[in-house]
């Protein structure tokens, strides 16, 4: 796979996503296949909000040779939305499905300030789509 990383300039979040890009290359050792391509966007600035890294997948592959869900669906195309912490782990509590990080004395809902971004990411493309 070739992950390209779009990035403005050189910052905190570059080094993010070039861990990770190797996580992922680690982690799934198909992704290599060239055809499949995939973007790292870093700082991704929107109206009002700013999100850490957009991940954006394409596998132009036949279905049969493509990466699988769960369920078994082949998975063509997907992009994914990341907020990055560097909370040591006594800093981070997950409830559920949340996950929240402390700041000082006061805990931060993690998961909903990532919901946030997705939303503003889908505007976002739906206002640039429509011009």
């Amino acid at each position: 796979m070739t992950i390209t990383i779009l990035s403005g300039a050189r910052n905190p979040e570059t080094r993010n996503a070039e861990q990770f890009r190797d996580a992922l290359l680690a982690s799934e050792p198909q992704l290599a296949h060239p055809d499949i391509v995939a973007y790292i966007l870093c700082n991704l600035a929107l109206p009002g909000r700013e999100i850490d890294l957009v991940l954006l997948y394409h596998d132009p592959r036949p279905s049969d040779l493509q990466l699988k869900t769960s369920a078994g669906k082949a998975i063509h195309s997907f992009v994914l939305v990341l907020e990055v912490k560097q909370h040591s782990p006594d800093l981070i509590l997950f409830e559920g499905p949340r996950v929240l990080v402390r700041y000082d004395q006061l805990w931060s809902d993690a998961t909903a300030q990532c919901d946030s971004q997705t939303y503003a990411l889908g505007s976002g493309l739906i206002e640039f789509h429509s011009q």
